[in-house]
């Protein structure tokens, strides 16, 4: 059933796979104000949920609608719909019109299920490798490293690194030589030897 819901009602998508350029959008504006039955025909869909209206496909018509200064829109209203359904409707409904964020499909939406869909495999295999690739470089961050072998280190004892406009001694930075060789003519404003957290220190 077709209702006439009020567009401060509606919750936008949050992640929305549906690109639209400016362009577009103002050609997506100009015909529906020319024809405003046109969205009878194709309402928004709209799931109920928690005590929110998510608009899941539909989401630029409203926004066009906003712009029009609409009070209202004709959509069809879910409750409680399922996740996979409500994901699989958001392709079907895009999929004849308009262009996809393929970043957003490869991390919010199932491979298998786009290729029910209709997309092609090679037009989403480049955009699944990249996320696939994205998230075992976060797991890798995220994962402890070994601590370097002493017979793998190179710095030693002295040796002072120039890196753009700062410096970098390996040494004692209690020991005045040593502070007084990588700081050269300049003052500090402030110094604190020992990082990072800038403890309290005593010599004796």
């Amino acid at each position: 059933m077709i209702l006439e819901i009020e567009l401060s009602k509606l919750i936008l998508l949050d992640k929305n796979p549906r690109k639209i350029g400016k362009e577009q959008f103002q050609k997506l504006i100009e015909s529906m104000k020319v024809d405003p039955d046109f969205l009878n025909k194709r309402p928004i869909l709209v799931n109920h949920s928690d005590g929110k209206h998510v608009v899941y496909a539909g989401n630029q018509r409203v926004r066009a609608a906003k712009k029009l200064k609409w009070k209202t829109i004709p959509a069809i209203i879910d409750e409680n719909l399922d996740e996979a359904v409500m994901n699989k409707r958001i392709i079907q409904d895009n999929k004849q019109f308009g262009e996809f964020d393929f970043d957003i499909l490869a991390n919010s939406f199932d491979f298998d299920m786009l290729l029910e869909c209709g997309f092609d495999p090679e037009e989403l295999l480049g955009s699944f490798a990249d996320a696939q690739g994205e998230a075992e470089s976060d797991r890798d961050d995220n994962e402890c490293l070994e601590p370097a072998k002493d017979e793998d280190a190179i710095t030693k004892l002295g040796d002072l690194y120039e890196l753009g406009e700062h410096r970098l001694i390996c040494g004692d930075s209690t020991d005045h030589c040593v502070v007084t060789r990588v700081m050269g003519e300049n003052k500090p404003i402030i110094m604190v030897t020992d990082p990072p957290y800038g403890v309290n220190y005593d010599p004796s």
